[in-house]
Protein backbone atom coordinates (compact mmCIF):
# COMPACT_ATOMS: atom_id res chain seq x y z
CA UNK A 1 0.00 0.00 0.00
CA UNK A 2 0.97 3.20 -0.88
CA UNK A 3 1.73 5.81 1.73
CA UNK A 4 1.76 9.50 1.15
CA UNK A 5 3.11 12.43 3.85
CA UNK A 6 0.69 15.14 4.78
CA UNK A 7 1.59 18.14 3.68
CA UNK A 8 -0.51 21.61 4.19
CA UNK A 9 -1.20 23.50 0.72
CA UNK A 10 0.35 27.07 0.29
CA UNK A 11 -1.85 29.90 0.28
CA UNK A 12 -2.80 30.65 -3.20
CA UNK A 13 -3.37 34.67 -2.15
CA UNK A 14 -1.78 36.60 0.61
CA UNK A 15 -3.72 37.82 3.75
CA UNK A 16 -5.02 41.03 3.09
CA UNK A 17 -7.02 42.74 6.15
CA UNK A 18 -10.45 42.26 6.65
CA UNK A 19 -12.98 44.70 4.54
CA UNK A 20 -15.64 44.85 7.49
CA UNK A 21 -14.16 44.64 10.93
CA UNK A 22 -16.13 45.14 14.29
CA UNK A 23 -15.23 45.80 18.04
CA UNK A 24 -16.79 45.37 21.07
CA UNK A 25 -20.56 45.17 19.23
CA UNK A 26 -23.68 45.68 21.47
CA UNK A 27 -27.50 45.11 20.27
CA UNK A 28 -30.70 45.86 21.91
CA UNK A 29 -33.63 44.29 21.02
CA UNK A 30 -35.48 46.86 23.49
CA UNK A 31 -33.72 47.27 26.73
CA UNK A 32 -32.46 43.89 26.08
CA UNK A 33 -29.21 42.97 25.22
CA UNK A 34 -29.11 40.39 22.33
CA UNK A 35 -25.00 40.67 21.81
CA UNK A 36 -22.60 41.95 23.84
CA UNK A 37 -19.05 42.90 23.47
CA UNK A 38 -18.44 41.10 19.63
CA UNK A 39 -15.60 41.11 17.74
CA UNK A 40 -16.40 40.49 14.11
CA UNK A 41 -13.93 39.83 11.10
CA UNK A 42 -15.03 39.52 7.71
CA UNK A 43 -12.06 38.80 4.71
CA UNK A 44 -12.51 39.78 1.09
CA UNK A 45 -14.66 37.21 -0.70
CA UNK A 46 -16.49 35.59 2.51
CA UNK A 47 -20.25 35.89 2.70
CA UNK A 48 -21.44 35.76 6.39
CA UNK A 49 -24.51 36.28 8.53
CA UNK A 50 -25.49 36.23 12.32
CA UNK A 51 -29.03 34.46 12.23
CA UNK A 52 -31.16 33.62 15.92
Amino acid sequence: MASFPFARPEPSAPIQSPVIEVTDLTVMYGDRPVLWDVDWQVPAGVLMAVVG
